[in-house]
């Protein structure tokens, strides 16, 4: 029984497996979690993707950057990375369009607007600020006199 025993230890102590889960018979410290490595190169690996992915796709970027500002949770980031490249570019190709639309409605206001101020033009006299208080003198500048004048003279067309 003895050489039982003994052939045991020795088969226990001599193969080739690894025995962590019991460190005594060792004698030796167990090495640390392999998570710890793990997540510091994946959050290496994470960032750097990241990186990428911004480069990749600036304007999903830029807006998953506002959207991690506004709900004020970060969990936007891993999720960008976490992002299929086919979806990616699909919705990269989207946010482009829609930006173009935005600038083609911006000129287009502009333009308006630009349209609007020039047909608003008026002459500096009838806009200076020392003829508006005085509503007669502008109306004779305008050739209609008073505005009663200006009354009595459509009265008499009738």
């Amino acid at each position: 029984m003895a050489r039982k025993r003994r052939r045991r230890r020795e088969t226990i102590a001599g193969s080739e497996h690894s025995l962590d889960s019991e460190p005594q018979i060792t004698n030796q410290p167990p090495p640390p979690p392999a998570e710890d490595e793990g997540s510091q190169s994946e959050q290496a690996r994470g960032q750097k993707s990241f990186l990428e992915m911004c480069e990749m796709y600036p304007l999903l970027a830029q807006n998953m950057e506002l959207l991690a500002e506004e709900q004020q949770n970060p969990s936007f980031r891993n999720a960008f990375v976490r992002i299929d490249a086919e979806i990616a570019r699909s919705l990269e190709d989207q946010l482009e369009s829609v930006r173009q639309q935005e600038l083609k409605i911006r000129m287009e206001v502009e333009g308006a607007l630009s349209d609007v101020v020039e047909r608003c033009k008026v002459r500096h006299g009838y806009l200076s600020f020392h003829n508006l208080h005085r509503p007669q003198v502008m109306a004779k500048k305008r050739g209609h006199g008073t505005m009663k004048d200006a009354l009595i003279n459509v009265g008499r067309h009738d």
